[in-house]
This record gives structure tokens, sequence and C-alpha cells, in this order.
């Protein structure tokens, strides 16, 4: 085993919320299966930010938060989803790849106390070493900024993979496409977790692009055999 291959390293990002994630909701991500079922996909532009849909002030912003708050305090946990991040920390060390593993959620940032006492509570901060929460931007591009930030700030890119987990496919696309930028590489991998949103007749309506990078899932187990096998083949 080379030398260069005990320096690589792999850092993970997590979403929290939706159908087989974290904590799970009933709803699937409604605006995506709405533009696939009308036959086309729109990701956000990648040259601008795009602010949230959601209220971000008054009256209105206060009962959002304040409903918001109490629904994350009350919501049960995917026990699969904990022991999965276990399990990628394990594999990784095994295959000898440092990991970071954090959370890179579209909740609002007024929840970052509260989903930090989730995961505490939940033995989780002892491996997330980041909480990142959506500061107001578009879900889906924030979260494909924040990436993109860890990579440009990162003075060890080239022995550095980056996997990320979410439901959303627009999000999953959005943060897949920043592999446009190292051609022939496997630098970002992003995993999408099939559901209603994403299910094969909206995805045959609306015809998404198809990127290598982006791999549809069942389950964070189907998830984390995948990049075992890619471990093992030194793409991450």
């Amino acid at each position: 085993m080379s030398e260069h291959k005990f320096d690589r390293s792999i850092v993970a990002t997590f979403d929290l919320d939706g159908p087989k994630m974290f904590y799970p909701t009933y709803l699937p991500p409604s605006r995506t299966a709405k533009e696939l079922y009308q036959g086309k996909l729109e990701l956000p532009p990648r040259d601008r930010f795009v602010f949230s849909s959601l209220p971000q002030e008054g009256k209105s912003y206060f009962m959002f938060a304040l409903a918001s708050s109490i629904f994350h305090q009350v919501r049960p946990v995917n026990k699969e989803a904990v022991f999965s991040v276990r399990r990628l920390a394990h594999i990784a060390q095994c295959g000898r790849r440092n990991i970071e593993c954090n959370v890179l959620t579209a909740r609002e940032y007024d929840l970052l106390d509260v989903t930090r006492r989730r995961l505490r509570k939940e033995g989780l901060m002892d491996i997330f070493k980041h909480v990142y929460l959506n500061p107001g931007f578009n879900a889906a591009l924030w979260k494909e900024c924040k990436i993109e930030s860890l990579i440009n700030n990162n003075p060890d890119l080239e022995n550095t993979s980056y996997v990320h987990f979410d439901d959303d496919l627009r999000a999953g696309l959005s943060i897949a496409r920043i592999n446009d930028d190292f051609p022939g590489e496997w630098k970002v991998t992003s995993y999408v977790f099939r559901n209603l949103s994403n299910c094969d007749y909206l995805l045959d309506r609306g015809n998404p692009p198809e990127r290598r990078n982006l791999i549809l899932v069942d389950s964070f187990n189907e998830a984390i055999h995948d990049i075992y096998q890619k471990i093992q083949e030194e793409k991450i």
C-alpha cells in the first residue's frame, strides 16, 4: 500500500431532515417533485446567491421560527442514520483514510443550539466536527457554496475527497456539479436517497441531468457499501 494512500482524507457532510434522513419527515421535497413532473428541474445559478423564500423577519418569521424549534426538538431520530455515521468513520479508518464528518443542513441558523443539543443527546457531537446551518439562502445553492468554500480553503485539496448525503435531488445535483471543476476525478460524490420526489415516474418525466458522481440509493447502508467499494478502488 502506497504512502500516498495513508495521507488521503474524506470530508463527509450530512443533511439532517427529510425522508430516510436523521430526522424523517413524511413529506418529500415538494418543489423538486413539482418541477420534475412539469418536465424541468431547475438548478440555482452558480454565480450568485438566491435568498430563501421563507420569511426572514417580522411576525411571520417569529411564528415560523417558534414552530420550527418545537418541531425539531420532538422529532424521532433514524437510528440507522446514527449507526451509519459511526460505520462510515470505521470503514474510512480501516481503509486508512482520515475522515471529518459534518452536518450540512438547510435548517435555519436560529436552530443551531437546538440541533447541537439533539446531536449531543444521541452521542453524535463526538463525531461531527462542524454543524453548518443555513443563514437564509436557497437551500441547494447554499449547500453547494458551503462545500465549495471547504474545498477552496483546504490546503491539502489534492489528497481530499468530499462526500455528501441528501434527500433532495436538487441539492444533490447542485453539489455534484462541483466536480465539473475537477475533470477526471471523483473529488465530490453526492448520494441522494430515493423518495417520492425522485421516484422513477418523476425522473422519466423530468429527465434531470445524469452525473456519474450523483448516486441514488435506497438507504444509508447502500450508500456506505458504495463508499466502501470506492475506497477500495481509490476513487475516494
